[in-house]
C-alpha cells in the first residue's frame, strides 16, 4: 500500500541525509525484504492479525525502549495506537528508572473513520486516532485535509500537527520508454490505453472503472479500437473482478496484471491514468503517474483534488459516477494534444516532490522534537 511505498522511498532519503534508520515491519509482506535488501536493519513487528491485542502493543513498545533511538517515528493508525498503548503501560517502569523516552512521531496516511461504516465502526476509529495522535509529540499528515480535521476534533494539538505530503520520483520521459513499456505489456503502439495502479479493495472501486471502460468501448468502433484497460494491483477482490470482465466489456480488453515490481516501467504505457477510489489521504499511485507525465482521470475525493489542484492538471469527477468517469476517459483518448497538455502540467505540480526534498522536511520536524526534548526537565 500507499504507506509501504512512502517509506521504500523515505528511508534512503533519511539516510542519504544522515540519519541512521531502522525499520519494524511485518515480514509477511514486501517492505521488509525490499529494506533489507536496501541495507536497512529489519525487525520483525506483526500488527495486522487480531486488532485488540494488548500483547502486540506491548511488544511494540518493548522494542522500541530495547533499541534506544533517538527518535520513534510511527506509521499509519495501527503502529501509532499500538505504540501508544505499549509505551502508556510502561511509562510508570521508565520513569521509576529515570529513563528519558524518545519523542514520538506519527504520520497519518489515511483516516479510517472517513471510510468506516455504521456508527460503531466509525466510533471506534475515532477513538483509535484520538490515542494514537495524543501518544505522540509532533503528527504528520500527508493529506492537508486530514490534518485540518484532525486539529478541528482536537485530536492534534496546536502546533504539533505537520502537513508533509508523500514523496514521488521523477522518472524520464521520452518516446522510447513508452515503446518499451508496450512491448513489455505485449500491447500495440497504436492502441488507446488506460491504465491504473491500485490494491484491489472496496475502498478503490475498482470495479467502478471496469464499468466505465465498458460503457466507452462501443463508441470506439470495432473491437480492434476499443480501448486497453490495465489493472496493476492485487488484493481480495480480484476473483470478482476476473468474473466480471469474464461477463464481457463490450469489445474492450482488460489485462489485470496483479502485484508487479515494475510499475516505474509500466506506466509509459498508458495513455491516460485512472483512480476511481471512493476515498483517498494522498494517492501516492496518482502522484507517480503524475510525475511520468500521464493526465490523469481522477474521483473527486479529498486527496485527489489536493494533489491534482484544478482542471488543468487532470480531471475530476464525482465519486462513483460510471458515467461521467468513462466520458472523461473517451474525452482524453481521442485528444493526443489534450493529453500532452494535461500530463505536462501535472509533471511540472509535482517536480518538487523529491523524497529528498520530503525527507529533509520531516528532519526539520524531528530537529524540533529533539531540541524540545532535551531542554525538557
Amino acid at each position: 500500500g500507499g504507506g509501504a511505498v512512502h517509506l521504500a522511498m523515505k528511508l534512503p532519503a533519511l539516510r542519504d541525509l544522515g540519519w541512521d534508520c531502522e525499520a519494524a515491519v511485518g515480514l509477511d509482506g514486501p517492505l521488509g525484504s525490499e529494506l533489507t535488501a536496501l541495507g536497512f536493519r529489519v525487525h520483525d513487528v506483526d500488527l495486522m492479525e487480531r486488532r485488540l491485542s494488548p500483547l502486540r502493543a506491548l511488544r511494540l513498545a518493548r522494542l522500541t525502549a530495547r533499541l534506544a533511538p533517538d527518535i520513534v517515528h510511527l506509521h499509519g493508525t495501527r503502529a501509532a495506537f499500538f505504540h501508544a498503548v505499549g509505551a502508556a503501560v510502561r511509562l510508570p517502569a521508565a520513569s521509576a528508572r529515570g529513563r528519558r523516552r524518545p519523542p514520538v512521531v506519527y504520520t497519518i496516511h489515511g483516516l479510517a473513520y472517513r471510510k468506516d461504516a455504521g456508527t460503531l465502526r466509525r466510533q471506534v476509529s475515532l477513538v483509535a486516532e484520538r490515542v494514537a495522535c495524543r501518544g505522540a509529540q509532533a503528527v504528520i499528515s500527508v493529506s492537508r485535509t486530514d490534518l485540518s480535521d484532525l486539529e478541528r476534533r482536537h485530536f492534534v494539538r496546536t502546533g504539533r500537527g505537520f502537513h508533509i505530503g508523500n514523496p514521488v520520483r521523477i522518472p524520464t520521459v521520452d518516446g522510447a520508454a513508452r515503446t518499451a513499456a508496450r512491448q513489455r505489456l505485449g500491447l500495440p503502439l497504436e492502441s488507446s490505453v488506460v491504465g491504473t495502479v491500485s490494491r484491489l479493495v472496496p475502498q478503490k472501486a475498482v470495479r467502478d472503472l471496469i464499468e466505465a471502460v465498458a460503457l466507452i468501448a462501443p463508441s470506439f468502433g470495432s473491437s480492434a479500437s476499443a480501448p486497453v484497460l490495465v489493472i496493476v494491483g492485487d488484493g481480495p477482490q480480484r476473483a470478482d473482478l476476473e468474473q466480471r470482465v469474464r461477463a464481457g466489456v463490450n469489445g474492450a480488453r482488460v489485462l489485470l496484471l496483479g502485484e508487479r515490481d515494475d510499475v516505474p516501467q509500466i506506466l509509459p504505457a498508458f495513455d491516460v491514468f485512472a483512480l476511481s477510489s471512493h476515498w483517498e489521504g494522498e494517492p501516492i499511485a496518482l502522484l507517480e503517474a503524475m510525475a511520468a507525465g500521464l493526465p490523469c482521470v481522477a474521483t473527486a475525493t479529498k486527496g485527489s483534488q489536493e494533489v491534482l489542484g484544478d482542471s488543468t492538471n487532470g480531471c475530476l469527477v464525482a465519486v462513483g459516477d460510471v458515467v461521467a468517469f468513462g466520458d472523461a476517459l473517451a474525452g482524453l483518448l481521442r485528444d493526443a494534444s489534450a493529453r500532452e497538455a494535461m500530463g505536462a502540467l501535472a509533471r511540472a505540480r509535482v517536480q518538487s516532490r523529491t523524497p529528498d526534498a520530503q525527507a529533509a522536511l520531516v528532519i526539520d520536524v524531528y530537529r524540533q522534537l529533539l531540541a524540545s526534548n532535551t531542554s525538557s526537565p
